[in-house]
């Protein structure tokens, strides 16, 4: 957003950027304090103002071990993953009628194993894509082809972000420069189109 804005792509005072630290469909970055999606989305009242929704989010639910849920008595959606991205998208487009509604699905992290919950970062991403289709949404698949791949042993040395207190790359988060050369004009190209 913030290379959008300095691009002159988006005029600043013209977004509204929802993200939070560590959140996701379910997951939450203190369990204090209900910052999920679902609750975020909800809470917006000026609803009719938007005319763009970039929906980008799915990582912390791996990462956080959220369980699928979605089979017979697992339709808490606070607990479980696919009952979460079916009510928010289903919340979504009934309630932001007027705005263009896109999806990026997460980019990949330096995992390429099971989570505890037993699944792999490619199925979440995969239900999040699934469920934007059958609303016919735009989806960029970011998981898939970003070229952003922090497995890499060299790739997540050289472009993941090196958090504040730490001394190495974390290999989920990509750093400035990776942002800016690589997927700010990819996100661009798609969104591009559907934005005056």
């Amino acid at each position: 957003v913030t290379n959008l804005i300095e691009e002159g792509k988006f005029k600043q005072t013209n977004v509204t950027n929802s993200s939070q630290h560590a959140t996701g469909f379910v997951a939450r970055y203190s369990s204090q304090t209900p910052d999920d999606f679902i609750t975020r989305m909800e809470a917006i009242q000026n609803k009719s103002s938007y005319d763009l929704v970039i929906v980008f989010g799915g990582i912390n639910d791996f990462i956080q071990n959220i369980p699928l849920g979605g089979e017979s008595g697992e339709t808490d959606k606070t607990v479980y993953f696919k009952p979460a991205v079916d009510y928010f998208f289903q919340y979504l487009v009934n309630n932001f009628t007027q705005a263009r509604i896109c999806v990026l699905l997460p980019l990949r992290n330096y995992s390429v194993y099971p989570n505890t919950a037993g699944n792999k970062q490619e199925v979440y991403s995969q239900y999040i894509h699934d469920v934007a289709k059958s609303y016919c949404l735009p989806v960029l698949n970011l998981t898939e082809e970003s070229g952003f791949c922090p497995f890499i042993d060299s790739f997540k040395q050289m472009w993941t972000l090196i958090p504040s207190g730490y001394t190495a790359p974390d290999g989920t988060h990509p750093n400035a420069e990776y942002e800016k050369k690589y997927l700010t004009p990819m996100i661009w190209k798609f969104i591009s189109g559907l934005v005056k």
